[in-house]
């Protein structure tokens, strides 16, 4: 037991170090997110390839597409298998340190957040 809970409170120094290391958007970053343009393109066409579509949810894509793409790699934050969705992504265009927050559930449409995010940064004039 007392094992265990050093080990748990040396990820949590690990942890916070590459926290404090991070900022810009970096795999483990707590803040890492896709950008709208990765989600309105590139996201959009590897769903359709995998049988998707913009009307499944967020429901139907999670058990093979979301976590079909990051159930195999090793998180950047804890060093164990199995990492975020977010830290499968490369590239500037792609990913970055998230400016927003969105909250969605579980049953919206894939589609829908997205074309709503598309219309929040055209109306903001924001890149994607």
């Amino acid at each position: 037991a007392l094992s265990s809970a050093l080990a748990g409170q040396s990820c949590i120094r690990v942890s916070a170090l590459r926290s404090s290391m991070l900022g810009r958007g970096e795999k483990g970053d707590p803040l890492r997110g896709p950008s709208v343009h990765y989600l309105c393109t590139t996201f959009l066409k590897e769903l359709g390839d995998a049988g998707f579509s913009k009307r499944s949810t967020i429901r139907d894509i999670e058990p093979a597409f979301i976590r079909g793409k990051s159930a195999t790699g090793r998180c950047p934050r804890d060093g164990l298998q199995g990492l975020a969705f977010v830290d499968t992504l490369d590239g500037a265009d792609h990913v970055g340190r998230a400016q927003l927050m969105l909250s969605y559930t579980w049953s919206y449409a894939v589609g829908d957040i997205v074309d709503a995010l598309v219309c929040y940064c055209q109306r903001h004039g924001l890149d994607m």
